[in-house]
């Protein structure tokens, strides 16, 4: 989850924005490292992440809260749900949903590696099965296709979504 007011005032990423209410016993939060990461002629990981926004709650009704799972080579388990409160945007509902990665840091000379660190698409990092969950509770695949957006093309490989797939890496080292 990005910032908390559409991209406004608050500037504030991940656990950075206040209200983001974790389930009791987790121990990833958003924002963290994964790791160990897969290698390219080594173990393979999956890692599942999923976003809900709830509108039903037998607790308290309609709620409207975003919740997220996640599994490391496992089913995913909630942990935790930012409230609709914090974003007033997505509260009932959302029309658009995008996800990625970005690297920023002022002190960095040189871009950091992503995913595998190969720009190769037989040996990249990828994202599949990407799925939508419709208001009704029901999944569709996603089966169009969708661009992609790649802000620095000499250090890395950003393919479209084709299917519900996409590939990503690249070697880094370029001048921020």
């Amino acid at each position: 989850m990005r910032q908390k007011d559409g991209f406004q005032n608050s500037g504030c990423y991940n656990m950075a924005c206040l209200g983001f209410q974790p389930e009791a016993g987790t121990h990833i939060f958003p924002g963290d490292v994964i790791a160990p990461v897969s290698r390219i002629n080594g173990s393979k990981q999956k890692i599942t992440i999923k976003v809900y926004k709830y509108s039903y709650d037998l607790q308290d009704g309609i709620t409207g809260d975003w919740w997220v799972y996640y599994g490391f080579n496992s089913y995913p388990r909630a942990v935790g749900h930012f409230p609709k409160s914090l974003f007033t945007g997505l509260a009932y509902s959302t029309a658009d949903f995008a996800f990625g990665g970005y690297i920023a840091n002022e002190r960095m000379q040189l871009t950091p590696p992503m995913g595998s660190g190969s720009s190769q698409i037989a040996n990249a990092a990828s994202f599949s099965d990407l799925k939508y969950v419709l208001q009704d509770g029901r999944v569709s695949s996603i089966s169009e296709n969708l661009h992609s957006r790649n802000d620095n093309k000499n250090c890395y490989l950003v393919t479209p979504i084709v299917n519900g797939k996409f590939f990503y890496g690249g070697r880094g080292g370029c001048r921020v």
